[in-house]
């Protein structure tokens, strides 16, 4: 991945939140997704009694990762290389936790952690390997690592979206099946249990979706909508567009937010701890 395409996908990244700004303000979002973390927790056979006697490390927690649910727990870092945009954003989301603007990449980390997160970060990464050595690196012997991450359930639409990766989903450098993931993770991790979490993806996507934010939702105004237009043909991110669009039209989905049983991704969760010998 190039240092322009990791870049715009930043960029990009930090433009979608910032256009939901006004949901990170609304209470009934926050509390959905507390309960939404609260659910992928007990996947993870992890309660957070359990997490506040640790100490934990959430890479790519974003503006509202599971840090949420531990505003008091001074032994809780997040890295994420927009932090610093985001507590601009919501600096009403962060409590006592550290707080590190880095790419994850970059982190030299003063302590190793009990328990590290990688949320639906790992396939917009920069460098995969490095990312993956360093949540081995940043994990203390014995410790948890728990990574999720959409992945394909068919070959033939892993290869067609690694192929045109540029124009289908620039932010997402890395497309693979859930058995190419445990085959980046083995040579680090004992892979404990491989967790689907797609009834969890599509419960929060539900509950967000159907919640009533109206006074506070911002209209793209005209300008705003030709401005995103032309980045979509600026950065040749058109064609992949309308192809998803014609896939989804076609019944097949990307995602199954609708709990329809059809779509290309699927949400794994992979609880892990790290070998001794990494």
């Amino acid at each position: 991945m190039s240092t322009r395409q990791w870049l715009h996908a930043q960029a990009e990244e930090l433009a979608c939140w910032q256009g939901i700004d006004y949901k990170l303000r609304s209470k009934s979002y926050i509390e959905a997704k507390k309960e939404y973390w609260r659910r992928i927790l007990k996947k993870a056979k992890l309660s957070s009694d359990e997490l506040v006697q640790q100490t934990v490390l959430e890479v790519g927690a974003g503006p509202s990762g599971i840090f949420l649910l531990f505003g008091n727990h001074p032994s809780y870092t997040t890295i994420d290389p927009l932090n610093d945009e985001y507590k601009k954003i919501a600096p009403h989301l962060y409590g006592l936790q550290e707080v590190v603007s880095d790419k994850f990449e970059d982190f030299s980390n003063k302590r190793n952690y009990q328990t590290v997160f990688a949320i639906n970060c790992i396939d917009h990464c920069d460098d995969i390997d490095l990312f993956i050595r360093q949540l081995a690196r940043t994990s203390e012997v014995g410790g948890k690592v728990i990574m999720a991450v959409n992945t394909h359930n068919k070959r033939w639409s892993q290869r067609v979206w690694s192929l045109f990766q540029k124009v289908l989903e620039p932010h997402h450098p890395y497309h693979f099946t859930s058995d190419d993931y445990q085959d980046l993770l083995k040579p680090y991790f004992e892979i404990e249990e491989v967790v689907d979490i797609e009834e969890e993806i599509i419960w929060i996507n539900n509950k967000v979706s159907n919640q009533r934010l109206q006074d506070e939702q911002k209209k793209k105004t005209v300008l705003q909508k030709v401005k995103s237009l032309f980045s979509l043909l600026l950065e040749g991110e058109l064609f992949g567009r309308l192809f998803i669009l014609l896939l989804e039209k076609c019944g097949l989905p990307s995602h199954d937010f609708m709990g329809k049983g059809k779509s290309l991704y699927r949400h794994k969760m992979y609880l892990m701890s790290p070998k001794s010998s990494r």
